[in-house]
């Protein structure tokens, strides 16, 4: 099971995903009167479907890693502190406090929040920035129930009217024979 939670999780799978859709939507929309039946086709809901799984999957492991950084005091998660760094500043100074006092003045200026550590400092930010990811995430899965929820839910229909008859807009109405 956790392979399988593994492979959808996967960044690549989920853009695999979503280049597959986009192509069949451009040539669903492309053909001349199929552009309907193309998003209402059971390959498109394949599609969406795969997509909308490794999005739920995506957020609750995203979840996960935010709960864990705000509990942690919103220390960066450790994919973030082997990325490459954005900026250096040059330090001099005569002991090792001098320098940590030094780089936490540093990192201060450019806005976040200073702490020290066992022979060091944690920097972070804004401790609610992790959770723009999951929120992101989150909103996404519920898109996609929204759209599946109103394709399953909407009905769709024609009514033939003879020349010189007329409907009521009411229910009772649209039920066969009910042309007047």
């Amino acid at each position: 099971m956790e392979r399988v939670i593994q492979y959808l999780r996967s960044p690549w799978l989920a853009i695999a995903l979503i280049a597959a859709t986009s192509v069949y939507a451009a040539l669903a929309a492309s053909v001349p009167g199929w552009a309907e039946r193309g998003f209402a086709s059971p390959v498109f809901a394949a599609l969406c479907g795969a997509l909308a799984l490794c999005t739920l999957v995506c957020a609750v492991e995203r979840t996960r890693v935010a709960v864990r950084t705000l509990r942690a005091g919103a220390t960066a998660p450790s994919a973030l502190l082997s990325a490459p760094h954005a900026g250096s500043a040059p330090l001099a100074a005569e002991s090792a406090d001098e320098a940590l006092d030094a780089a936490s003045r540093e990192l201060r200026t450019v806005g976040l929040r200073v702490r020290r550590s066992d022979g060091g400092l944690v920097a972070s930010a804004n401790a609610w920035g992790a959770l723009g990811s999951p929120v992101f995430h989150w909103a996404l899965v519920l898109l996609f129930f929204a759209v599946a929820g109103g394709r399953l839910t909407r009905a769709e229909g024609a009514i033939d009217l003879p020349l010189g008859r007329f409907v009521t807009d009411e229910s009772p109405s649209y039920l066969p024979g009910a042309v007047e």
